[in-house]
């Protein structure tokens, strides 16, 4: 028995994660609401966005991956983004959508009330639907040399930022 002070707390295995998502009062430093991810996903990614079809709520989405190796070589066994909405007067969040992608959504940003995901070597651009909310995919672009890890807006441009070559203006 080891003490954690000095060794550090124990470690998991190869492809074992666990993440939350917490929710924090600004001036108190409190949680206010956690949510354990199941399944051993990994969060890799957060935003919040606004999508045009509902009226300015504001919405929280996370990019996670499931069974997630990082060396040698960067992999999983498939990734999700999950939309949560906040109530109790933004105490609470409130998972929407779980939508399924085929690689690590690396990043994510809002873009023209939409949302922008970099899914591996893709951009998509997601909007949510009215009546099922559910992300729909409006848009993408496969052609970026590398897996994408950052995303800023800045009026009708995108900056997107890869791993290793560089980064890309997209308008």
């Amino acid at each position: 028995e080891l003490p954690d002070t000095l060794y550090g707390s124990p470690k998991p295995g190869p492809k074992q994660w666990g993440s939350v998502i917490r929710m924090i009062d600004v001036e108190s430093g409190q949680t206010i609401d956690c949510i354990s991810l199941d399944n051993n996903e990994a969060a890799v990614s957060i935003t919040t966005c606004s999508f045009s079809e509902h009226s300015g709520e504001v919405f929280v989405c996370v990019g996670t991956a499931k069974d997630l190796v990082l060396q040698p070589k960067r992999s999983c066994s498939g990734g999700f983004i999950h939309v949560y909405s906040i109530v109790d007067k933004g105490r609470k969040l409130h998972l929407l959508h779980k939508k399924p992608v085929k690689d690590i959504p690396g990043a994510l940003a809002m873009y023209d009330h939409r949302l922008l995901a970099g899914i591996g070597k893709s951009l998509k651009i997601y909007d949510l639907g009215k009546r099922n909310p559910q992300l729909l995919r409006k848009c993408e672009n496969n052609s970026f040399p590398n897996h994408i890890v950052s995303i800023a807006t800045t009026r009708e441009r995108i900056i997107v930022g890869d791993i290793q070559e560089s980064v890309h203006f997209v308008k």
